[in-house]
């Protein structure tokens, strides 16, 4: 006989017709497996009515809430990181493109290598007469101040120049990276 269709109402949640379960009960008195079907049922829904409700370890909402909060930072970081480097691949793009452009216009203007040497020994002449002037120029100045200055001020003004430094960064690292406190 086929147990499949009284194994299905015993284990059924909702309300049976009441031919259907007068036809049950006269199953499960004449059959053994579904008997024993019927009664180890009843032991599972008295073990889940008294088994006790579980209640989250002591701390868990603050710790769901400090891995909530570790994990808007790490995507805030990984948002900030690809915008760094599509800013730093456009301006690498950007720059390409003008170094192209000048060579394209460099190229179109130089006819011979004769030429593109020439011009290259040139510049480089003119850079170093340019270094030699500011060489004459301002050594002598340098020269003065470092000398009429007395060391103590010499002293302080590097000592404010690195404390200055050291908040700057530390201002810039608070505006950037505040702390968020949750209550």
């Amino acid at each position: 006989m086929g147990h499949q269709l009284y194994e299905s109402w015993l284990l059924s949640v909702e309300p049976l017709m009441p031919e259907d379960e007068k036809m049950l009960h006269e199953h499960v008195e004449t059959c053994q497996s579904c008997r024993d079907l019927f009664f180890a049922w009843q032991e599972v829904e008295n073990l889940i009515r008294e088994a006790p409700i579980a209640e989250p370890t002591p701390g868990f909402a603050d710790r769901w809430q400090i891995r909530l909060e570790n994990l808007a930072i790490e995507q805030k970081l990984r948002r900030q990181n690809l915008i760094s480097w599509w800013f730093v691949s456009a301006t690498i793009g950007a720059a390409l493109l003008v170094l192209l452009v000048m060579v394209i216009v460099f190229f179109a203007t130089v006819q011979t290598p004769f030429q593109v040497f020439v011009s290259g020994i040139t510049f480089f002449a003119g850079l170093l007469a340019l270094m030699s002037t500011l060489q004459v120029a301002f050594i002598p100045v340098l020269e003065v101040i470092l000398t009429s200055i007395p060391p103590v001020i010499w002293f302080i003004v590097f000592v404010a120049l690195g404390l200055s430094i050291i908040l700057t960064t530390y201002s810039i690292r608070k505006y950037i990276f505040p702390r968020r406190v949750a209550l």
